[in-house]
């Protein structure tokens, strides 16, 4: 009986099968980083970081300028009283920046231009 050698049989289908499973663990990477940095993203701040709704429209109507910036890249920004499932407000009274964005990369520009926070008040970013 002829004795079959399976890792000379078979060696460019070892090498190609272990760069097809590599390369599907580098996919999967990229993609979870890029959800867990969304998720992140879209976080409320405490309710006691956050100021009224009237401070954060004035703040917004005052740097109008990076807003159109922001708007240029291809996002957009709002005042927004965070709600609740049920419709309530989560703090009432109070406000943050929501802004949305289409791409990763337009999400990447606008944090570089604004850094973590809009002028100190806390921001969430939504993909669109």
């Amino acid at each position: 009986m002829v004795k079959w050698d399976f890792r000379k049989a078979n060696k460019p289908i070892l090498i190609v099968s272990f760069f097809v499973v590599l390369a599907a663990i580098i996919f999967i990477a990229i993609m979870a980083k890029g959800y867990f940095e969304m998720q992140n993203d879209a976080r409320g701040a405490p309710c006691d970081k956050l100021p009224t709704f009237i401070s954060a429209k004035i703040m917004l109507e005052e740097n109008m300028n990076v807003v159109f910036k922001i708007e240029k890249i291809g996002g957009t920004i709002i005042v927004e009283e965070e709600k609740l499932a049920d419709g309530t407000q989560r703090c009432p009274g109070k406000a943050d920046f929501a802004i949305y964005y289409g791409t990763d990369s337009q999400r990447t520009q606008i944090k570089a231009l604004i850094g973590d926070k809009f002028y100190g008040i806390p921001y969430r970013m939504y993909n669109t």
